[in-house]
């Protein structure tokens, strides 16, 4: 596959980006299993997973896949149907969190020779990248294995929270010194917290589960 682009401004809104997946050969053309490492900032999205017929919910997956199928990736009986492309993902984000690396396996639409001196498949991300909005990007597309599960193989997910150091009583005229003590004195009220968490799995299911003020009372 020769990725046949017209140089320009990233993404379909500047419409000076023309990118398609196009097969010197197309008999040389087939469908492969693919992971596509991809990442984003979810701010304008209301999550990564797609859902069908329900006004108003745009997600990072609605913009991959018009991205995919625009590049040439996507045949046009399988177009909004990713069941029929095995689409699935290593984990799913809500609304307006971000993603550093989030993994989609696919069956996608190349040619025989997609990779040839390109084993990170950087030109086939950068042929979906150009209908992309700058706040999506995909780092890399891959083959794998028929067995290969975005979800089931994936064996480690980090996640990252972040709140306002306010929260903990931390400002700009905090000393060095307060700060660790109040970085402490907060993992001990987690440690806390996770302690009764524990505990309540390992007691009757029908318990109630005690309000967060009660449990941060200690």
């Amino acid at each position: 596959m020769v990725p046949i682009c017209v140089l320009g401004g990233r993404g379909a809104e500047s419409g000076a980006a023309v990118c398609k997946l196009a097969a010197v050969d197309e008999v040389l053309r087939f469908k492969k299993n693919v992971a596509i490492w991809v990442g984003y900032v979810g701010t304008d999205y209301k999550g990564l997973q797609i859902q069908r017929g329900v006004a108003g919910i745009h997600s990072v997956e609605n913009e991959l896949e018009e991205a995919i199928y625009k590049a040439g990736g996507i045949s046009e009986e399988n177009y909004r149907h990713l069941d029929k492309v095995r689409w699935k993902r290593s984990s799913r984000t809500d609304k307006g969190v971000h993603s550093l690396c989030t993994v989609v396996t696919m069956k996608l639409e190349v040619a025989v020779n997609s990779w040839l001196n390109d084993v990170d498949g950087i030109k086939i991300a950068d042929a979906f990248n150009a209908y992309l909005p700058a706040n999506i990007s995909i780092f890399g597309v891959v083959p794998v294995t028929k067995s290969f599960d975005a979800r089931r193989s994936c064996y480690s997910r980090t996640y990252d929270y972040y709140f306002p150091a306010a929260c903990i009583g931390i400002n700009n005229e905090s000393s060095s010194e307060d700060v660790d003590q109040r970085i402490q004195d907060f993992r001990r009220t987690l440690k806390s917290l996770e302690a009764r968490v524990s505990q309540l799995h390992c007691q009757a299911p029908l318990q109630k589960i005690p309000e967060a003020r009660d449990i941060f009372s200690v």
